[in-house]
């Protein structure tokens, strides 16, 4: 799985996104501050440290620079987009938007509501936002 080297949070790439994202019901419930930042943080730029990811049985590719990185990107089977996390005011609870996509044409977003035990450990609580799509076409004949 390649990394890319943008941060993006399909939550926040429209002002009516945006807005969904302060109103909705999806997010209400959410420890105080953590909605505001998510927003102030998707509009920065710079890179995401993917290499803080524990994920069992998928090996990252680095995030490379020059006029080859594209074309390794490309060879991955699967790509992966971080945007920035959006904290609560006490920072043991985060959401994390992940962008995905892979050769198969299966793409899609998922916003996560995420915590940090009291082992220091990050962890899934719930899907806040997510959606999957197969843009694979199959002929009906």
């Amino acid at each position: 799985m390649a990394v890319l080297d943008t941060t993006f949070s399909v939550e926040t790439i429209t002002p009516e996104a945006e807005a969904d994202v302060r109103n909705g019901p999806a997010t209400r419930s959410l420890p105080g501050g953590m909605v505001d930042d998510f927003i102030a943080r998707s509009h920065q730029s710079g890179w995401v440290n993917a290499w803080r990811l524990d994920a069992p049985g998928v090996r990252l590719v680095p995030k490379l620079g020059g006029p080859l990185a594209p074309l390794v990107q490309r060879l991955a089977p699967a790509r992966l987009v971080l945007s920035h996390a959006g904290f609560d005011r006490g920072g043991d609870w985060a959401m994390v938007t992940v962008t995905f996509e892979d050769d198969a044409g299966l793409s899609g977003a998922s916003t996560l509501l995420v915590h940090r035990g009291g082992d220091g450990e990050w962890r899934v609580e719930r899907t806040i936002f997510g959606a999957v799509y197969s843009h694979t076409y199959h002929d009906p004949r």
